[in-house]
């Protein structure tokens, strides 16, 4: 971030104090900061990632992409997601597309359709998901 431009992302600035407060005690005392709690992801950086998901489901999910929305590097974002959640964010994002096809089914629409918009390669992969996830 250049000096003199304006960042409202408040959890990219919460994330530079706390880099900068590490450097210093590294720097000064030879310590680290201690992380709090279990090591899950926050209430905050969890709904952000959740709210990411349901947004794009129809996209390619990728982990770095999930990284980036909890600003997280991605290994601590597995760690930290899987810890919160109980699952991968690959088990998860599979999960809600499952759900939202199921949704998009009851609602009428036509199933190779919906596996296109989903990214399955076919009606077959979408049952398979949905067997496998939603024991339907």
């Amino acid at each position: 971030m250049a000096r003199g431009q304006v960042d409202n992302d408040p959890l990219l600035a919460e994330e530079l104090v706390r880099r900068f407060w590490g450097h210093v005690l590294k720097a000064r005392f030879g310590g680290r900061l201690r992380e709090k709690g279990d090591g899950a992801l926050d209430a905050r950086r969890l709904q952000r990632v959740t709210e990411y998901i349901a947004g794009n489901l129809q996209q390619k999910l990728d982990l770095a992409t999930l990284a980036h929305v909890a600003a997280l590097s991605p290994f601590h974002f597995l760690r930290s997601f899987r810890r919160a959640v109980g699952c991968t964010p690959h088990q998860f994002v599979a999960l809600k597309k499952a759900e939202f096809a199921r949704e998009c089914l009851e609602r009428g629409q036509v199933p190779a359709e919906v596996a296109r918009r989903l990214g399955y390669a076919d009606t077959r992969r979408l049952r398979l998901a949905l067997a496998k996830h939603l024991a339907v």
